[in-house]
């Protein structure tokens, strides 16, 4: 037993304190923030593909807080929060009640080859996904977007989305086994843009661009998980230096030319040899 006043007693009672606050801000968040199911949601997707990813949890019929999409939200991204129960039945006393939220989010061609990770939780402090995920006061939903995938859109169609890509609408059909016909296609229907290229050793992107007959800006566009982001001064630069590289010795010096061995890269041959670009020494 400390004596009463002493350093003892002093430090007993602020340690005391600092349990009952942490109980009490503990009691506060389950009163006011949402509970969800443990474990992330992981969505696969692709550009142009439409996600409404469904995240149940329940919260107290008297909390009056808000869902929203706390941390790493993308352009575009929406929430939307829904109650599954009946109004005036279930809010009578004070009980779990369900609710679901519904993320809607359409990635772009910027963002394939990456993964984004959107945590949700209350606008409350009390709720903080970063101190209280443990608690499952927060759910965190990972889009994983493909590389080298495209969902078609109700207006478009093979010839439109190879025209966007300065392609024939042949080279996209040929790279889709499964598609019966090129003029039948649906709305959010998954499509393959080209193929995978398995790099090696001593690629460029030039190299690349010559080999399959495309562009190095294409290349780019199909493949933004390499390089800097196309809407920075820093992709101007990079584009500078590798149309700069002209020899070989100049590609294998610049770093920023080279491509990482073994990297899947997305590509569009163009598969008209007379619609290639003619380069010195390169015959198709």
């Amino acid at each position: 037993m400390y004596a009463k006043g002493g350093r003892g007693g002093r430090a007993a009672r602020l340690l005391f304190g600092a349990m009952a606050l942490c109980l009490l801000q503990d009691a506060a968040a389950a009163n006011i923030c949402p509970e969800f199911e443990v474990g992330d949601t992981i969505v696969q997707s692709a550009p142009g593909c439409q996600n409404d990813v469904e995240i149940p949890f329940t919260m107290k019929s008297n909390a009056q807080t808000e869902i929203v999409i706390l941390k790493g939200r993308q352009p575009g991204a929406t929430i939307e929060v829904k109650k599954q129960f009946a109004l005036i039945e279930d809010t009578a006393k004070t009980r779990d009640l369900p609710f679901k939220a519904i993320v809607r989010w359409t990635p772009q061609l910027e963002h394939a080859g990456s993964r984004f990770s959107m945590i949700l939780s209350s606008t409350d402090p009390n709720c903080d996904a970063a101190i209280l995920a443990a608690q499952r006061m927060s759910h965190t939903v990972i889009f994983r977007v493909q590389k080298c995938e495209y969902c078609i859109s109700e207006k478009e169609s093979l010839h439109s989305i190879a025209a966007r890509f300065s392609t024939h609408w042949t080279q996209i059909w040929s790279s889709n086994h499964q598609l019966d016909s090129p003029d039948q296609l649906a709305a959010r229907q998954k499509i393959k843009l080209g193929n995978f290229y398995k790099t090696a050793k001593g690629d460029t992107w030039k190299l690349m661009a010559i080999r399959f007959g495309t562009t190095i800006e294409r290349l780019l566009e199909l493949n933004p998980d390499f390089g800097p982001d196309r809407n920075t001064s820093q992709f101007v630069a990079f584009l500078s230096g590798l149309a700069t590289a002209h020899s070989a010795q100049e590609k294998l010096v610049d770093h920023v030319v080279m491509v990482p061995a073994h990297a899947d890269v997305c590509v569009m041959p163009q598969t008209c040899p007379e619609s290639r670009t003619a380069h010195e020494g390169v015959t198709w």
